[in-house]
């Protein structure tokens, strides 16, 4: 983070954008920490949405004659656009942040630490509420999208155009919550990969769900009738228990527990309800690394303080003569983006009954 000292105020546009850019996310941020990043000039996202795991051919030529204008064929590839979700947050500096500041002014170089650290720690706080909504946005999107409803913008939806076969509920007499079989297990787990590898071309490499929703797992296969294979071993389940995921289990490299939430505090104003980024019962199986089919998009700044032509993350402050004191904001465009909806899916695993009684404080 840059240093502030007498000569380089920390309020001065230059110097508070570059603190507010070099604040690094936190490291429990598993999708947005290791997503695919692009930015674009324009304040909405295109990409080219592909289905099928079909090649189409090229047609053969004759030298010295126009070429074969290409046909969009059946693979259908599909030109998408969509605007780019805005995130603008701020947030006024303490009584105590502005005493130092008033200090500095005056010459007192000493209060340029204590200052410094308080004045970062009140940006971070806003800067991780946008990193959270962006982990939040992704999260969504590996289960076929979102619906949001805020004060400022309404309600606005986003949907990835999963199809219908890679949003999977398992019936009563299947779900892990009850008495299923070991081969129906294997066969819930067994449809989904096929699927992504018959519709988007690759093998499921990675399997997220929460920590009680593996366990739901391991005493349903511990406790199933046992009326075929039992790929599921104890030394899996042993060092499952402590890393926290799952190896090789029916042929995929990982199955990683996530207990992720957030707080949203309720219209009183007072009390708050917890979220999760991903709901215990749901099971995502994805290869989000094959032909990059998961990133996260980020486009010019709508702020006209910002420099001409700055993109992605921007921090501003100013100073209010009434009440007087410093305030500040951090901004974003951006969205997710995901150019092979065929090599995502999600399976509900759990009653209704049984997702209801899980807490997320436990």
């Amino acid at each position: 983070m840059p240093q502030a000292n007498a000569t380089s105020n920390m309020f001065e546009p230059k110097v508070f954008l570059s603190m507010v850019q070099a604040l690094e996310p936190d490291r429990g941020l598993y999708l947005y920490n290791s997503v695919r990043k692009d930015t674009t000039i324009y304040p909405y996202a295109e990409w080219t949405e592909k289905r099928g795991a079909f090649s189409e051919l090229a047609e053969y030529n004759v030298p010295n004659s126009k070429a074969n204008l290409v046909d969009r064929g059946p693979s259908g590839e599909t030109v998408k656009t969509a605007a780019l979700a805005y995130i603008r947050e701020g947030d006024r500096f303490t009584p105590t942040a502005t005493k130092y500041i008033k200090d500095i002014n005056a010459g007192n170089d000493a209060a340029l630490v204590p200052a410094e650290k308080i004045i970062a720690d009140q940006v971070k706080y806003v800067n991780d509420r946008v990193n959270n909504r962006i982990e939040w946005s992704l999260w969504q999107a590996i289960q076929g999208g979102f619906t949001y409803t805020g004060p400022a913008t309404g309600t606005f939806t986003v949907d990835y155009n999963f199809r219908p076969a890679h949003k999977v509920t398992l019936g009563t007499s299947d779900q892990w919550t009850g008495t299923p079989t070991t081969k129906s297990i294997i066969d819930s787990i067994r449809t989904m990969k096929q699927m992504i590898r018959k519709d988007g071309g690759v093998d499921v490499n990675e399997v997220i769900l929460t920590s009680a929703t593996m366990d739901l797992l391991i005493n349903a296969w511990r406790n199933a009738v046992i009326d075929g294979p039992r790929p599921l071993t104890d030394e899996q389940i042993n060092l499952y228990y402590a890393t926290g995921e799952l190896k090789g289990f029916m042929g995929i490299e990982t199955w990683k527990t996530i207990d992720q939430y957030y707080d949203v505090r309720n219209a009183d104003g007072q009390t708050v309800e917890v979220k999760p980024y991903l709901d215990h019962g749901t099971v995502v199986f994805m290869n989000r690394s094959a032909n990059n089919a998961l990133s996260y998009v980020t486009g010019p700044t709508a702020d006209y303080d910002a420099p001409n032509g700055h993109i992605g993350r921007f921090g501003k402050n100013w100073l209010d003569k009434d009440p007087s004191g410093y305030s500040f904001l951090v901004e974003e465009y951006g969205l997710p983006v995901i150019d092979r909806p065929d090599q995502f899916g999600t399976l509900k695993v759990a009653s209704s009954t049984w997702v209801n009684d899980q807490g997320w404080r436990n």
